[in-house]
């Protein structure tokens, strides 16, 4: 799975349209923050990294224990608490 196939496929990747990305780049922005905090990893060939990603355990043991988590609507406080913390990092 990559950026551009996910965002290819929103009826299959969207509970609500209106929300969906707008750029295929706009996935791969949200998979390297999913990357960056640990949930998602690159997948490596014999070349190296490819633009493919997946689950790291982590990411797997949240959906293990949270299995309705992908159909949960985030309220107002948890956007602006993920927009602070994606774009305003505290180090």
């Amino acid at each position: 799975m990559n950026a551009e196939w996910v965002f290819n496929k929103a009826n299959i990747y969207s509970s609500d349209m209106s929300n969906w990305f707008k750029r295929a780049s706009s996935v791969e922005s949200a998979f390297r923050w999913l990357i960056k905090i640990g949930v998602l990893r690159r997948e490596v060939d014999g070349q190296g990294l490819t633009s493919k990603i997946r689950l790291t355990p982590l990411g797997r043991q949240i959906l293990e224990e949270n299995p309705d988590l992908t159909s949960e609507k985030a309220g107002f406080a948890e956007h602006l608490g993920l927009c602070l913390s994606r774009y305003m990092p505290f180090q």
